[in-house]
């Protein structure tokens, strides 16, 4: 009996560390990709702000769409799986690289956060009562 609890847990375990690993890479090629994005496609990065903002709102709807594909994929467990939530975590990277800089834009985050309090206080008062 003890010994079937045991083996039970055990697997468990295994499966718990294997996808911990898998979400540490997908965050760490958001990372990468964003720091990229950030430093040497800087320019490029500039330019597609400026010029066509329309990749953000791409950039999201592509991201909901390969969170759904991955999904459908995950329940059938075929192996392809894991390639897309690569390329999910990719396009991720490249998303965040815009948010960063549009928070950047900000002189510091404590000024992001009082122009926003305001916003959020009153939304919390009026829900409140």
């Amino acid at each position: 009996m003890n010994q079937t609890i045991i083996q039970e847990r055990s697997g468990l375990n295994q499966f718990y560390a294997k996808v911990y690993a898998f979400v540490g890479i997908g965050i760490a090629l958001s990372a990468i990709v964003s720091a990229l994005m950030l430093t040497t496609f800087q320019d490029l990065l500039v330019q597609l702000m400026l010029n066509a903002r329309i990749w953000l709102i791409v950039t999201g709807i592509v991201e909901v769409a390969l969170v759904i594909f991955a999904s459908g994929l995950a329940v059938k467990n075929s192996p392809a799986t894991f390639p897309i939530f690569l390329l999910y975590s990719a396009v991720n990277g490249f998303s965040l690289s815009f948010h960063c800089v549009a928070l950047s834009s900000w002189d510091s985050f404590d000024s992001l956060y009082l122009q926003c309090s305001p916003l959020l206080c009153d939304g919390y008062r009026r829900s409140s009562h």
